[in-house]
């Protein structure tokens, strides 16, 4: 994630933080997937959308760099819905302070 984005969302509560966060993965995973955006929900598993391993690295890749975060190719398949990706994410980013 940007410095920016990191502070705008920095000293937010942490709904605020999902809602922030779960809207620049979902459009990774839209411009990735090229999935309609409506068809993602919370607890979608990613494995019923279709999504194959090329697109699985790719989404980990973007999101690593989106967020700088090094992150695992097989990313999707371990937190294998946007609920639990998320959560991931904000775990992640609070233990490198940027939250």
């Amino acid at each position: 994630m940007s410095a920016w984005v990191a502070h705008q969302i920095r000293g937010l509560d942490p709904e605020d933080q999902y809602d922030i966060l779960y809207e620049k993965v979902l459009n990774i995973v839209v411009e990735v997937s090229s999935l309609d955006p409506d068809l993602i929900e919370p607890t979608t598993p990613f494995m019923g959308l279709g999504l194959d391993s090329i697109m699985s690295v790719e989404i980990a890749d973007r999101l690593g760099k989106a967020f700088s975060l090094d992150l695992q190719k097989t990313l999707i398949w371990t937190y294998s819905y946007m609920d639990a990706l998320i959560k991931f994410l904000m775990d992640e980013l609070g233990k490198k302070n940027a939250l």
